[in-house]
């Protein structure tokens, strides 16, 4: 139904484009993204340009080539097997529902002020054929951040619109203004 695949693809929906496109084509083959999950844990040291040439000596494909330098969401996949066995499946099944479930929920979260542009990412709204779709796209082509949120309040909760002033005796000024965002990135 379209309320269970939105509870599916809530916790990625957000992820920039080139990402999701990786995740869900990975997900279609669960049994690569736990080799890509074992493989990543026995070569933390590697980086960049070696990390990318042991990747392809290992036989790994296109989406796990470009996932492996993303380990964070690997591991999330890796750890959630049946998660991600249910987005693959439901991706095989029907690509197009998902991809409007994923618009569906972005829209969600750009109507309550949680999905804007920030120096991570650029999020456009764009019409296409008398649709409109939420597109996210890195700042710079070179850094894609993985975005982390609360898939059950940024869809719904709207953002935090007022500043709360803090006084800290620990902090070097006092009155401080703290706000908060519903989405956060990682490295």
């Amino acid at each position: 139904t379209p309320a269970a695949l939105a509870e599916l693809l809530a916790p990625l929906a957000l992820y920039p484009d080139p990402l999701i496109g990786q995740i869900l084509a990975v997900s279609t083959t669960p049994q690569e993204v736990l080799d890509g999950a074992n493989w990543l844990l026995l070569n933390q040291e590697l980086q960049g340009d070696a990390l990318s040439s042991a990747a392809t000596k290992a036989g790994f494909g296109p989406a796990m080539l470009a996932l492996v330098h993303f380990p964070t969401v690997v591991d999330m996949m890796a750890t959630e097997m049946d998660w991600t066995r249910q987005v693959g499946q439901a991706y095989l099944a029907d690509p197009a529902a998902v991809l409007d479930s994923i618009q569906q929920l972005r829209g969600e979260a750009y109507r309550a002020g949680n999905l804007i542009t920030t120096p991570q990412q650029q999020v456009k709204v764009v019409s296409d054929a008398g649709r409109e779709f939420v597109e996210i796209q890195p700042t710079n082509r070179e850094v894609v951040y993985v975005p982390q949120y609360d898939p059950t309040q940024v869809y719904t909760t709207p953002a935090c619109t007022e500043v709360v002033y803090v006084d800290d005796p620990n902090s070097v000024s006092t009155g401080s203004a703290v706000a908060s965002s519903a989405i956060s990135f990682g490295v």
